[in-house]
């Protein structure tokens, strides 16, 4: 146990900040430093972490992180996010976490994507990939999850006063009508990385008349302003 322990520390030491340096003076600290202590003394392997500083949780997660199981690759990846919820600042996993699709293209391993979800809505850019060996252990989750979404919106969902296409004249507008506000794919999504957590409409285009593909563009769901 003292040697994983140290294993652990070199890992975080050599993978940028510490869990310390990540969650000091927060009170998910004690409960993620518990889960990663419970990680550390199921896994057969050394166990390595990295955190990701400006979302608050790991960017990944390697080692023998579950025991073996025969049930799907999707119930497996659920299960050990509701065993390691404290991590990535989640309370109700299968109301917080969708599997959005299953990657069998490996011989060893199934990935299994999960996304964000934040008031039934998608949180733009936030998904976790597990995989999941032929044995049925878990043994890498990597990705981008925020955590306290919920607090930062201070526990309410946004109401949008912009329709989505609106989102998307808007959208068309800003990149000067080179794009047809009929080829216009809008998705709403709650943007993570802003203090107050926004609702915003992703707007993309399929071609311009050059046939080039439209960058994202996205429109915030009350002022339906850009967001640069």
């Amino acid at each position: 146990m003292f040697w994983g322990k140290w294993i652990v520390a070199v890992s975080l030491l050599c993978s940028g900040p510490s869990i310390d340096e990540v969650l000091g003076g927060s009170e998910r600290l004690g409960p993620a430093k518990r889960a990663i202590d419970r990680l550390q003394s199921r896994s057969a392997t050394p166990l390595a972490v990295e955190w990701n500083p400006a979302a608050g949780t790991p960017s990944l997660l390697a080692g023998s992180l579950t025991e073996p199981s025969y049930h799907t690759p999707q119930w497996i990846a659920i299960e050990f996010l509701k065993r390691v919820k404290p991590l990535y600042g989640l309370k109700r996993v299968e109301e917080q976490m969708a599997v959005v699709r299953v990657e069998r293209d490996q011989p060893d391993y199934t990935k299994v994507v999960l996304q964000r979800r934040l008031y039934g809505k998608p949180v733009c850019g936030d998904e976790l990939t597990i995989e999941v060996d032929h044995a049925g252990v878990v043994t890498r989750a990597s990705g981008t999850i925020h955590a306290d979404l919920e607090k930062k919106r201070l526990n309410r969902p946004m109401v949008p006063a912009v329709t989505e296409r609106q989102a998307a004249i808007v959208a068309s507008r800003y990149l000067k009508g080179r794009y047809p506000v009929a080829t216009a794919d809008v998705q709403a999504c709650y943007l993570p990385d802003r203090e107050s957590v926004p609702l915003v409409y992703k707007v993309t285009f399929s071609f311009a008349a050059d046939g080039e593909v439209s960058p994202s563009v996205h429109v915030h769901g009350l002022t339906g302003l850009v967001i640069e």
